[in-house]
């Protein structure tokens, strides 16, 4: 047994011994650990809007947003934080982005890709993304000239380096390239995906499925001139995937998309409608894009939806700009039962507020051991003191739990472990993928062998689902990554 399971076992020890005045912390109660408060505490958190948080593989999370300092410390748009939410000096940024950075995403080399609302970086003129080294340095071998028109509001990372990027421009490098491009590893523009009439507006959100297609949202009705109202399902070489139908789609904005391991597709937004179908601002897809009747959303969400997370048992917490779930208090952050039900296990309390209105939630993710961090636009959550940010009590099952010991097609072990997975099959299986938990694949093998090493120390810590081929057979395995 480790130390850190040793120390989880001590503190519900101690919880059990002393449950007359002591409970176990809720799910959906706020992480008091996670050292960032509001005006009269000992510090000051964020001084604006956060807009993404990502985590890097050492467990520091990096953020990006409208903020210039964080705890007081100069932090201009982008800042990284130790693991206890406490500002971390060793990143440095000089005089860091001139105005908002919208989305972040860390490479498996430890480099970090921002994009944005900006137009320089430390002085040095950046048009909307750039790439970091871990120090926080510009990294010069990132050549994105003078890179998109326009603002960037999203980055997806494929298996193969390569960058997706969504946003407002319709030019990249002064190539034509309508809301959506993809980029080479060093920056340029990837001539072979052809975007040259793209979307007829903005794109929101970026979601990669196993099978390498890719789901577009965001505010447009056509993609290449084929009507996609909201949503759309590309090939991997940006042709339109038409085995994808929405019908008429979304009436209004699509803000999130996330991919359950069934490959069934939750989308979150500001719609009352999904091809005709009522259905507010969540709605889940079939694998061809119709209407999951069986999801029971009821009314939705009284506000908008910003991001979906999708958990280890496919249970999904959405966040966003809402007050109540299907008519239940459920404020900016809840969590849903895999038929789309409201599971109660799950109490925000009062949620976030900003100045006792309620805030918003744009970003979040989910940590190796279950907790959530949450970001946006409040100063509490649920009474207490978080400026923009704040870490709440998840389902800690995701870190303690050996979830897939044994399995039809084979079993891994260590689970949990610190990346480096051993996968034991009675037979030589067809093929292997692994995925994250939003469902975009990461490594795809055709093994050789009854037993390989499957090594994912290059990733965060995290929930992954490694995916078993035998024939016409096929299994998922839930593991856990923690370092």
């Amino acid at each position: 047994m480790t130390n850190y399971f040793r120390q989880i076992k001590n503190v519900f020890t101690f919880l059990i011994i002393l449950q007359s005045t002591t409970a176990i912390a809720q799910q959906g109660s706020i992480d008091a650990s996670f050292n960032v408060m509001d005006q009269g505490g000992t510090g000051e958190g964020a001084s604006d809007m956060i807009f993404s948080t990502t985590p890097q593989a050492d467990k520091k999370i990096l953020i990006g947003g409208d903020f210039t300092s964080f705890n007081g410390n100069p932090a201009s748009h982008i800042a990284r934080l130790n693991t206890d939410g406490s500002f971390d000096n060793t990143f440095n940024t000089g005089l860091g982005a001139n105005n908002t950075v919208m989305s972040i995403a860390v490479q498996t080399d430890g480099k970090i890709l921002i994009a944005g609302d900006f137009t320089s970086f430390n002085g040095n003129l950046k048009n909307y993304i750039l790439r970091l080294n871990s120090n926080g340095s510009i990294d010069n071998t990132f050549n994105s000239g003078i890179g998109p028109d326009d603002r960037i509001n999203c980055i997806s990372l494929q298996n193969d380096g390569k960058i997706l990027i969504g946003g407002d421009f319709n030019k990249y490098n002064n190539i034509a390239a309508y809301y959506i491009a993809r980029l080479n590893t060093d920056g340029t523009i990837d001539n072979s995906f052809n975007t040259n009439m793209g979307t007829n507006g903005s794109v929101n959100c970026i979601a990669q499925q196993s099978d390498g297609k890719i789901l577009l949202g965001g505010f447009f009705d056509t993609y290449k001139g084929n009507i996609v109202n909201m949503i759309c399902r590309i090939n991997s070489n940006a042709t339109i995937d038409n085995s994808f139908n929405v019908g008429d789609g979304a009436d209004n904005d699509v803000n999130t998309i996330a991919v359950q391991s069934n490959g069934k597709i939750i989308v979150g937004g500001e719609f009352t409608t999904f091809n005709k179908v009522a259905t507010q601002n969540i709605v889940r897809l079939n694998t061809n894009g119709s209407v999951d009747n069986t999801y029971l959303t009821g009314n939705g969400t009284d506000l908008s939806v910003f991001r979906i997370l999708i958990q280890y048992d496919d249970k999904a917490i959405i966040n966003g700009y809402f007050s109540n779930y299907n008519g239940n208090p459920a404020k900016n952050i809840a969590r849903l039962n895999t038929d789309g039900t409201l599971d109660n296990s799950f109490d925000s309390g009062f949620g976030c507020e900003d100045n006792f209105m309620i805030g918003y939630i744009f970003s979040a993710f989910i940590q190796a051991d279950g907790n959530i961090v949450i970001a946006g636009n409040f100063n509490h959550y649920d009474n207490n003191g978080k400026n923009h940010i704040a870490r709440v009590m998840g389902d800690i099952k995701t870190s303690t739990e050996n979830i897939a010991n044994s399995i039809q097609l084979g079993n891994v072990f260590p689970n949990p472990s610190n990346g480096v997975i051993t996968l034991n099959s009675p037979t030589i299986l067809s093929n292997i993928s692994v995925f994250d938990e939003v469902g975009k694949e990461i490594l795809n093998a055709i093994p050789n062998s009854n037993s390989i090493t499957i090594n994912l120390n290059n990733y965060a810590e995290g929930i992954y689902f490694i995916q078993l081929k035998s024939k016409d057979e096929l299994q998922n395995i839930k593991v856990v990554i923690e370092k």
